[in-house]
């Protein structure tokens, strides 16, 4: 996926001697954010839109982008033309917010609003997991009000190691699926699912606040 890498979000700066980091591939999400950060990288501006109903590759791997880059605390310039599932942005409000936002209502002043209350509501670790000897444990506040769920069972941490790049639905036992999915987890692509919550590098804040 072609991304233009930056290494400061503020535009004004970015004429300045370093700050442009040129255009790279980032072939595997997964495995390329953390070296990404290292290399001094801010913002990443993926350049095609990222169109939900459209279970392709391209449309995995840049919400696969967008949730590490904001597990990282990088910023993402990006637009989300969610035309083909307009009720999908209330479960995608702990991502980094989209600079454009495209399909969200039938009128044309309503996207802007639902894109600057995004922009208001959005914080750090709003919807994060945890992975530790056994279990994995996610930490959910999309919904205004903190929701917890303890994964223990070998079929369900399974699952979301399928489910961390995308895979189809027939992939993930079927009672798997329902679950996560019923919790949006475990959001729809089309055909396949995806894994919602990014992974918590650090507490930002007192760990009773997140």
């Amino acid at each position: 996926m072609p991304a233009q890498l930056w290494r400061e979000r503020h535009p004004e700066v970015r004429g300045l001697p370093g700050v442009d980091l040129g255009r790279r591939e980032i072939a595997s999400p997964l495995t390329d954010v953390s070296r990404l950060f290292d290399d001094g990288v801010r913002c990443v501006t993926i350049e095609e839109p990222v169109r939900l109903g459209e279970a392709t590759v391209s449309t995995l791997r840049a919400l696969v982008l967008i949730r590490d880059l904001t597990s990282q605390g990088i910023a993402v310039e990006w637009t989300l033309d969610c035309t083909a599932d307009p009720g999908a942005v209330p479960r995608l409000v702990h991502l980094y917010p989209p600079s454009e936002l495209v399909g969200a209502a039938e009128h044309d002043t309503e996207p802007d609003r639902e894109l600057a209350d995004w922009r208001r509501r959005f914080y750090v670790c709003k919807c994060v997991y945890r992975v530790g000897p056994g279990f994995l444990q996610v930490r959910d506040r999309r919904a205004g009000g903190l929701a917890r769920f303890t994964l223990t069972d070998p079929r369900y941490l399974a699952a979301v190691d399928q489910l961390l790049p995308g895979c189809p639905r027939d992939a993930v036992p079927a009672d798997v699926v329902a679950a996560l999915e019923g919790e949006s987890l475990a959001l729809p692509i089309g055909d396949h699912l995806w894994w919602a919550p990014y992974r918590l590098r650090r507490w930002p804040f007192p760990s009773m606040t997140v």
